[in-house]
């Protein structure tokens, strides 16, 4: 089954109206997938309630909470750090299902 993760571009994207954005989501969900959210990314893109579209995608979602071995393996910025912590994401929500 495919997964889809939303990071804080995403996020931003949507609250925006990006026509782009709503599109590939279209398509997610009518795949029946359930995004995830991880919430750091929520924390990087929510600024407040009155956020109607980016509360509404975040209603629709999984939000994955960020735990201590998991927030250090995502610190720095390498695309190596960056491919590990995806890798762990992805386990972890294998796990879940």
């Amino acid at each position: 089954m495919a997964g889809l993760t939303l990071d804080a571009g995403a996020l931003i994207a949507a609250e925006r109206n990006d026509r782009g954005f709503w599109s590939f989501w279209s398509e997610a969900i009518g795949r029946d997938i359930v995004p995830v959210i991880p919430a750091a990314a929520l924390a990087q893109a929510w600024r407040d309630p009155r956020q109607s579209r980016l509360a509404r995608l975040v209603n629709a979602c999984s939000i994955e909470a960020l735990d201590e071995p998991l927030a250090k393996m995502c610190c720095g910025s390498s695309p190596e750090r960056d491919r590990q912590a995806s890798r762990s994401l992805g386990g972890r929500r294998a796990r879940l299902r």
